[in-house]
């Protein structure tokens, strides 16, 4: 068995990691009112550094104008992030409707980006625009 140095173990660059793959998701379905019928999985993905929230770019000096289309770009983005962090916790983590508030995912995403630490979330695959994390690490 080979010994291996810190300076033999290099971290894997953040690009390199897997994009959002649903034929390797768990697809589980929940069945609500009437004939609607959701599907979705749970992931464990690292937040990418860009995913600001509106304040972070505004305060951050992106030079990004409100309104412009990269702004409601990447709030977008960040809103989709927080949302299945947010649907993670209330639907699947057992907290309930009232364990989790909208704010309480906005700090859990805020962390766990800041840290570059994973974070659960549940991707639902029949919206009407899909949301694909970068940088997944597990399908649960």
């Amino acid at each position: 068995m080979e010994q291996l140095t810190i300076f033999d173990v290099t971290e894997q660059p953040l690009d390199e990691k897997q994009v959002f793959d649903e034929t390797k998701a768990n697809v589980k379905e929940k069945k609500w009112m009437g004939n609607d019928v959701e599907k979705y999985c749970i992931i464990s993905a690292i937040i990418p550094e860009d995913v600001l929230s509106p304040i972070e770019l505004g305060v951050q000096g992106e030079g990004l104008k409100y309104g412009s289309p990269e702004y409601e770009r990447r709030t977008a983005r960040w809103s989709d992030y927080v949302l299945a962090i947010w649907n993670y916790e209330k639907w699947d983590n057992g907290r309930g409707f009232h364990g989790c508030s909208w704010e309480t995912a906005c700090k859990m995403l805020q962390e766990a980006r800041d840290n570059k630490q994973p974070i659960t979330m549940r991707v639902s695959l029949n919206s009407g625009y899909p949301f694909y994390p970068d940088q997944v690490v597990d399908y649960q």
